[in-house]
């Protein structure tokens, strides 16, 4: 799976994540309560993960591409994936603290 296709991921994840966080403060609205607020606040924090690990990436995807090329050139010419990266692998962008 490409870089591009992992930020696809993540996309799609924090889209899933906006529309827990909806579902989760419908909830707490119909009914205010301990659990449905842990949800909501547990629901929350996903977002902000999701969506910082996002933005992190988003502005930073001349360095993702970059690497890309260079990542697809070494495998080309060693048969061995780089060792080496400037950029986070997407995989792991929501473990960047800023």
């Amino acid at each position: 799976m490409t870089d591009w296709e992992l930020i696809s991921e993540q996309i799609h994840q924090a889209m899933l994540s906006v529309e827990a966080a909806q579902q989760a403060s419908e909830a707490l609205q119909a009914e205010v309560n301990a659990k449905n607020l842990d949800n909501f606040t547990s629901e929350l924090s996903m977002l902000e993960k999701n969506l910082t690990a996002l933005n992190w990436v988003l502005e930073h995807t001349g360095q993702y591409s970059m690497d890309e090329v260079i990542e697809y050139l070494h495998e080309l010419m060693s048969g061995k994936p780089a060792k080496y990266r400037t950029s986070i692998p997407i995989e792991r962008a929501e473990l960047r603290e800023e």
